[in-house]
C-alpha cells in the first residue's frame, strides 16, 4: 500500500513546486488505497474490509477464502463442498468473514494445513447454519456457529434447531442449544472421535444425577470439549457433535 506523506513533505518551507505535487499525489493514492476512488460509504467499507460491509459472495462449489475476502459474507447456495482458508499468517490477525449455509448440503470450513479452527480441523456448518469466522494470525474460532447433531437413535434435527423425536425413542432431556451424552469408557480430548456405539443420550434428573438412556448412537462423533471421568452412573459426559 502506497504509504501516507509525512507532514514536512507538504508543509516544508524549502519545498518547491513539483516536492508538495508529489508529496499531494502519493497522499491522494494513499486515501484511493485505502477508502476506494468513489467516495461512496458502501465502497469505502468495502475497501476497509468492515464486515458485511465488503459485499456478499457466492458460492456453490469448492473455494479458497482469500485475503481479499476480508469481511465479506460467503452465501453457499447449493451442494455440500469444502471452503479452504489460507494460511492464517497470511491473513493476520483480526482478519474475518461470514458464511452462511443456504443449500441443502453440508459446507465444511477447513483452515490451511495443519491450523485449527475452533480447537478442531474443520467445521461442518448444516443447512440453515452460520457463523462469523475470525483469525488470531495463527488460527481460527467460530462465533455463531450452532453445535449440530445430525439424527439421534433415528431421529432428526431440523435445520432451525427443533429437535424432532421419533416415537419411543429413549430420550428422557435434552437441551435444544447442545446436546449432552454420556460416554460409557474413559476420557476424549477436545476433537477426538468416538464410535456411536459408545455414546449414549443423557438424562439429567433434577438430583444432578447424570445417566444415560439404554440405546446407543449409531455413527462417529467428535468431542466438543475434553471429556473426563466423573463419578457418576456413566463415567464420561460431555457435547458432542455427530461428523459422518
Amino acid at each position: 500500500m502506497t504509504a501516507l506523506p509525512i507532514a514536512t513533505d507538504i508543509t516544508g518551507s524549502t519545498l518547491d513546486e513539483a516536492q508538495v505535487k508529489t508529496a499531494l499525489a502519493s497522499q491522494r493514492e494513499f486515501l484511493a488505497e485505502l477508502l476506494g476512488t468513489t467516495g461512496a460509504q458502501k465502497d469505502a467499507l468495502s475497501a476497509l474490509g468492515s464486515l458485511a460491509g465488503a459485499g456478499c459472495l457466492v458460492k456453490i462449489g469448492a473455494y479458497t477464502v482469500a485475503s481479499s475476502d476480508r469481511g465479506k459474507v460467503i452465501n453457499c447456495t447449493s451442494g455440500t463442498f469444502t471452503l479452504t482458508v489460507t494460511a492464517a499468517a497470511t491473513l493476520g490477525d483480526g482478519f474475518a468473514f461470514g458464511v452462511k449455509n443456504s443449500g441443502t448440503g453440508t459446507v465444511t470450513i477447513n483452515p490451511n494445513g495443519s491450523e485449527l479452527i475452533d480447537g478442531v480441523a474443520s467445521v461442518d456448518l448444516l443447512p440453515g447454519e452460520s457463523c462469523l469466522v475470525v483469525c488470531n494470525g495463527t488460527a481460527f474460532v467460530s462465533f455463531g456457529r450452532k453445535i449440530s447433531l445430525k439424527t439421534i437413535n433415528g431421529s432428526s434435527i431440523e435445520g432451525t434447531g427443533n429437535l424432532v423425536i421419533s416415537e419411543g425413542a429413549d430420550i428422557t432431556y435434552t437441551e435444544i442449544r447442545s446436546m449432552m451424552f454420556c460416554k460409557s469408557t474413559a476420557t476424549v480430548s477436545a476433537g477426538g472421535t468416538v464410535s456411536g456405539s459408545s455414546l449414549y443420550p443423557a438424562t439429567i434428573l433434577y438430583g444432578g444425577d447424570i445417566y444415560a438412556s439404554s440405546t446407543a448412537l449409531s455413527g462417529t462423533w467428535r468431542a466438543r470439549c475434553n471429556i473426563s471421568t466423573v463419578g457418576l452412573a456413566h463415567s464420561a459426559m460431555g457435547l458432542f457433535e455427530r461428523i459422518s
